[in-house]
């Protein structure tokens, strides 16, 4: 059951209209794919460094690439290794979500107005907690999971650290470290109390 939910999931994919690549496929490898909490928006990335979003709901398929200048005039440059909506638990919320690069850029955006609304450069850190100064390998963020009810999200990379934000200030609110000494590549169930 589930190969066959995916082979739909990529027929569909495949059959947006509008999209660059040919037979209306993404112009490049994808690598991130996810659906809103409500399914009307599908969100896909890859090796190019763009977000691209479609409208499920509508015969038009209304689509977004989020490849505009971010904070400090950065660009996503680099792969989009992991996207994660936040939950439409208020207005403020709708239409928002998380993109992780493997650069270790993360940023938040709003694909009404196709903005970059926060955006951070993870560094990578050892266990002690001090900040290595360390190439762009390792501070790669392979992944980004919302808590259900929104408010935090987390991030993971090769570093192994998994790094727990506050959504609104997009400051580390906890850096975990203990007990995971390899990268960190997915995520499958987040359920953070307290």
């Amino acid at each position: 059951m589930k190969f066959r939910h995916e082979q739909t999931l990529v027929r569909a994919h495949h059959q947006v209209p509008g999209a660059d690549g040919p037979e209306g496929r993404p112009s490049d490898d994808t690598l991130a794919i996810a659906y809103n909490s409500t399914g009307d928006t599908l969100s896909f990335g890859g090796l190019e460094g763009v977000v691209e979003a479609w409208s499920t709901g509508t015969p038009h398929r209304e689509s977004y690439k989020l490849n505009a200048a971010m904070g400090g005039g950065k660009a996503l440059t680099s792969a989009v290794s992991s996207i994660a909506f936040l939950p439409r638990s208020s207005a403020s919320q709708r239409g928002m979500l998380i993109a992780a690069c493997s650069n270790g850029n993360v940023s938040l955006w709003h694909l009404g107005s196709q903005k970059c609304v926060h955006h951070v450069d993870e560094k990578a850190y050892h266990p002690d907690h001090l900040e290595l100064q360390m190439t762009e390998e390792a501070h790669q963020t392979s992944v980004v999971a919302v808590t259900p009810n929104g408010g935090r999200f987390m991030t993971g990379g090769k570093d192994g650290v998994v790094r727990v934000y506050d959504e609104h200030t997009f400051h580390v609110t906890e850096l975990l470290t203990k007990g995971h000494t390899d990268g960190i590549n997915r995520a499958h169930k987040l359920t953070v109390t307290g």
